[in-house]
C-alpha cells in the first residue's frame, strides 16, 4: 500500500497506507501533492492533462439553445457550492451586482442552476433584467462541461463547476475565502483567484457562521480579474 505522508492527511487516514514518501517540499497544490506519490515511484513525465469524453453533440445543442453569436462575450456565473460547504458561498446579492456591471459592459450573462437552486438563480436573473438569463438545463456532467466550454469566462466559488470549467480550458475566476487557493485553487494557467484579504483567511474550519472572508469579497475585484484573465 502506498499513500500520502501522515502529515498530509486528515482524520485517521494515515493509518491506511503501509508506505509513504516524504512530504512534498513547500506549500503545494493538491494536484502536485498527488503527483508527488507517483513521482516517488519513478514517474518523470509531464503533468497529465484532463481528458473528458467528447462533447460535440452537447455543445451543438447548447449553442442552439443559447442562440450564440459572436456579438457579446458569454459570462457564466455559478452562484452555488455544495450544502456541506455553504460558508464558501459568495452572497447572491453580490452576484446580482456583478451581473449588472457585466451587462453594462455589454456582456451576456448566464446563471447556472439545479432543481434545488433554481429559485435563487431565477431571482438573480429577474433582479438583473435584460442581458442576464437562466442557463439551459444540463442533465449530465458532459452537458455542464459543454456549457462551461462555450463561455468566455466562468465565475464561481470553490466548487465542482469551477474546476470542471478549468478542466475544459475555459478562463475561470475562483472566489476564495476559507480554503487556501494555493492548495485548492483552479489548476489552470487561464485562471485568476479573488480573495477579500480577511485576516482569518484561509482557515481549517469545516463550518463558519460569519464567513467574513466571503462577505467582504468585492465585486470590483472580480471585475478586474475578469478583465485580466
Amino acid at each position: 500500500r502506498w499513500g500520502h505522508h501522515r502529515s498530509e492527511v486528515k482524520e485517521h487516514a494515515w493509518l491506511l497506507p503501509g508506505v509513504s514518501p516524504d512530504r512534498p517540499a513547500g506549500h503545494v497544490h493538491r494536484v502536485e501533492k498527488n503527483l508527488h506519490l507517483v513521482r516517488a515511484l519513478g514517474y518523470r513525465g509531464p503533468v497529465p492533462q484532463s481528458r473528458l469524453p467528447d462533447r460535440s453533440a452537447e455543445r451543438h445543442r447548447l449553442r442552439q439553445a443559447l442562440a450564440l453569436n459572436d456579438s457579446r462575450a458569454l459570462i457564466v456565473l455559478h452562484p452555488f457550492v455544495s450544502p456541506f460547504g455553504r460558508f464558501k458561498e459568495w452572497p447572491a446579492e453580490r452576484f446580482v451586482r456583478l451581473a449588472r456591471r457585466l451587462v453594462e459592459r455589454r456582456h451576456r450573462v448566464v446563471v447556472t442552476w439545479t432543481a434545488a437552486e433554481r429559485a435563487t438563480s431565477e431571482s438573480i436573473v429577474e433582479r438583473v433584467g435584460d442581458g442576464c438569463e437562466l442557463a439551459p438545463e444540463t442533465s449530465s456532467l458532459k452537458e455542464l462541461a459543454a456549457l462551461l466550454e462555450l463561455a468566455a469566462t466562468v465565475v464561481a466559488a470553490d466548487t465542482g463547476p469551477l474546476h470542471l470549467a478549468a478542466a475544459v480550458d475555459t478562463p475561470v475566476i475562483g472566489l476564495f475565502g476559507p480554503k487556501d487557493p494555493v492548495r485548492y485553487g483552479p489548476y489552470s494557467a487561464r485562471s485568476r483567484v479573488v480573495r477579500s484579504g480577511a485576516p482569518c483567511s484561509p482557515c481549517t474550519l469545516r463550518r463558519c457562521e460569519h464567513a467574513i472572508c466571503m462577505q467582504t469579497l468585492a465585486v470590483d475585484d472580480v471585475l478586474i480579474a475578469i478583465r485580466e484573465v
